[in-house]
């Protein structure tokens, strides 16, 4: 039995790691876990892959992202429809919220992309009695060959 003398920080400091922030990361929290586990029970697959996919495009510092139900069905090879009904799913179970038409804030109690002291900056976190102004990713037009999302500053007013 031969046992490397490197330490831990030695061995990661010797890997070819990309310089600077990598903002590519998710953190899955108990309730996602929870979610993705009764979701695969119920082998409702076209909810867990819209949750997925929301995650994915969501915006880093908001947790939201902008998108079409078709653009979302397209991405992910679902009809409308079973893109409708995972939504309705997920905002029922608390995972997920829209006020405002194609704008998805997704629970960071569930699962949060970035860092997490930015938690509480989450669109899903703010109240609906103030105008929020805040970044979200933007995914629209599904018949486009450039499937990136981009990050916009948006402000959402109230509805009365």
């Amino acid at each position: 039995f031969y046992m490397n003398t490197k330490t831990a920080r030695q061995i990661i400091e010797e890997m070819d790691l990309p310089e600077g922030k990598q903002p590519n990361f998710v953190q899955v929290y108990e309730s996602g876990f929870e979610l993705l586990k009764s979701l695969g029970r119920k082998r409702d697959l076209a909810t867990v892959m819209v949750y997925l996919h929301l995650i994915q495009n969501a915006d880093r510092n908001s947790g939201a992202t902008y998108s079409d139900v078709e653009s979302i069905a397209k991405d992910i090879g679902l009809s409308g429809r079973s893109v409708y009904r995972a939504i309705k799913i997920l905002t029922n179970a608390g995972h997920l919220r829209s006020r405002h038409k194609n704008l998805f804030e997704i629970n960071p109690e569930g699962s949060w992309k970035g860092y997490t002291k930015r938690k509480n900056n989450a669109m899903f976190m703010m109240n609906d009695e103030k105008a929020m102004s805040k970044g979200v990713r933007l995914r629209l037009n599904p018949g486009s060959k450039h499937q990136k999302a981009i990050t916009v500053p948006a402000t959402f007013e109230p509805a009365f």
